[in-house]
């Protein structure tokens, strides 16, 4: 291919169509569905900082799926244009559980921001959960919003 990847799965009518793996130069992967050459449908991308299972449109993150960061934390929900966006799952790394006594936490998205003003729910390590009306009202927030940030961050490095 001109970019240096490579390919290996279904063509249609000499195009990348079906199911297939395409490898880049840098050591990325991705694993799934293409239409017309793009990532589109249910896949795999794998990188050094991350690993994504889920679905795309037109090579993004785009619906339900699965993120996993070089640091190991993993994220769950809905993606929109390659954010986060919606209700989403955060399931912490055992060095911030150790930390912070959190299991995991639920809050809502906005393009890969938190939205303050919706429902947290936390997880404890001992099972305990807890609901805050706000992200805002809850003593977790600047705990949870610096780990979203720094793992936004490193993740578009």
């Amino acid at each position: 291919m001109g970019d240096g990847s490579s390919y290996e799965g279904h063509f249609v009518q000499g195009e990348i169509s079906g199911k297939g793996v395409r490898r880049f130069p840098n050591g990325n992967t991705y694993s799934g569905d293409f239409i017309e050459g793009e990532f589109h449908g249910n896949g795999e991308w794998l990188s050094h900082t991350e690993r994504y299972i889920g679905q795309f449109v037109n090579n993004q993150r785009h619906g339900e799926g699965e993120l996993i960061t070089q640091s190991g934390l993993v994220i769950r929900g809905n993606f929109h244009q390659q954010k986060l966006n919606g209700k989403c799952q955060v399931i912490l790394t055992s060095a911030q559980r150790e930390k912070y006594h959190l299991k995991e936490f639920t809050a809502h998205f906005v393009q890969n921001s938190l939205n303050v003003e919706e429902t947290l729910q936390v997880s404890g390590e001992d099972g305990t959960e807890e609901i805050f009306e706000h992200l805002e009202s809850s003593p977790y927030s600047p705990f949870i919003q610096s780990i979203v940030r720094s793992e936004m961050t490193s993740e578009n490095k």
